[in-house]
């Protein structure tokens, strides 16, 4: 009998670990998922209630529940810190606007895309700009750590307003070749250098300007980029595989439509 409980016992333990190495379980309750807490209608934490709130929240919570987690353990990132975690195991993955690009996935395994957005430029109506060709010479704001910059110029330069740019040598601190930049460590502090004056523009991406548009400012007129969004893992990760298995059935099967809409 004892040799008998023992062997139910055994089949039963790898019966769970075949299950767990099915479903991307690394054998945690909870599945950790980096966020932004200060994008409305993304990633955003409202200190009253104490929870988390957006499209990337769901999509968290249905990765999880798709991947075999019984919870998910939500974990602030922003853009200076957010890669850092994701190295040191602070977190399992990466769902915070987080665009995919060459550069990181040289780093980091990221998924097929959930989500489409443009990086936009947004002006003062005071300041009378109303074509692209009116930034020549202007300040643009632009949060640090980030690819903004390099965008813009890339297409200001096609367009033929700057008349200096490489890729390979672009330096955001340094670059004077007809407009500057100022980077800084938060959408607040763009937006109230805006609004007082100290710089002429902000740009970043649409999803989280929008929360900041009032009637008094609006966006410039230019195609600058498009920004794929992805869940991002670190490189051969037990994860990786169920994670991009998992946003895929999410993206074709209808439930990523559901809630972009219910966000939107």
């Amino acid at each position: 009998m004892y040799i008998k409980l023992m062997r139910c016992l055994l089949f039963m333990s790898l019966a769970v670990i075949m299950l767990c190495g099915c479903d991307g379980n690394t054998g945690q309750e909870a599945l950790r998922v980096g966020v932004r807490s200060d994008v409305i209608n993304f990633g955003y934490f409202n200190e009253s209630t104490g929870k988390y709130y957006g499209m990337e929240i769901d999509l968290a919570q249905e990765l999880a529940q798709r991947l075999g987690f019984n919870k998910v353990e939500f974990v602030p990132v922003d853009p200076y810190d957010r890669e850092q975690k994701l190295e040191n195991g602070e977190i399992d993955c990466l769902i915070a606007c987080y665009t995919i690009t060459p550069e990181r996935q040289e780093r980091f395994d990221i998924s097929s895309p959930y989500y489409i957005d443009s990086t936009v430029i947004m002006v003062e109506n005071s300041s009378m700009i109303d074509d692209v060709k009116q930034l020549l010479g202007k300040k643009i704001g632009v949060m640090e750590n980030s690819s903004t910059a390099r965008e813009i110029t890339a297409a200001l330069f096609e367009q033929g307003i700057v008349t200096d740019y490489t890729e390979d040598s672009f330096h955001v601190a340094e670059y004077s070749g007809g407009v500057t930049f100022c980077e800084m460590a938060s959408y607040d502090e763009l937006i109230a250098a805006l609004e007082e004056g100290s710089i002429d523009a902000v740009s970043t991406d649409e999803c989280i300007l929008q929360q900041y548009k009032t009637e008094e400012q609006s966006y410039v007129d230019i195609d600058i980029s498009e920004h794929l969004y992805g869940v991002a893992s670190n490189k051969d990760s037990a994860l990786t595989n169920s994670v991009e298995d998992a946003v895929q059935g999410i993206c074709t099967d209808g439930s990523m439509k559901i809630l972009i809409d219910k966000w939107e």
